[in-house]
């Protein structure tokens, strides 16, 4: 969705015919927007999915992920946010449910991913 927002004005597969690509091209030059239905439920869906897992974590669990995203263990970030380490690994847990996620890693491929250094281009 980052790219629509960012006025994108389409998306065309690799498999397309040269007369169809130049034409699709001529539109987009022109202002038209070259998404079809199918691309636009699944950005919207994929919107909402990634904005209901953020609204569900808490703001210390996205402390928690945020330092998870820059590769600190679990000492390191209970030192960081002067927890215990026993409390970073509840926050983990509730995390790894809540973003439906089996690990760590997985966690923070998920930050990477969805968790702009940005807060403004979260999802709305």
């Amino acid at each position: 969705m980052k790219t629509i927002d960012s006025g994108i004005a389409g998306f065309l597969l690799k498999t397309e015919n040269a007369k169809h690509l130049i034409n699709a091209i001529r539109r987009a030059a022109h202002g038209e927007i070259l998404f079809d239905p199918a691309q636009l439920t699944r950005a919207a869906r994929w919107r909402e999915e990634v904005k209901t897992k953020l609204d569900q974590i808490t703001p210390r669990e996205r402390e928690i992920l945020e330092l998870l995203k820059q590769g600190l263990d679990n000492n390191a970030i209970a030192q960081q946010l002067n927890i215990t380490v026993k409390t970073v690994m509840y926050h983990l847990t509730s995390l790894f449910k809540k973003l439906q996620v089996k690990n760590r890693q997985e966690a923070a491929f998920w930050a990477t991913k969805y968790l702009s250094d940005n807060p403004e281009e979260y999802p709305k």
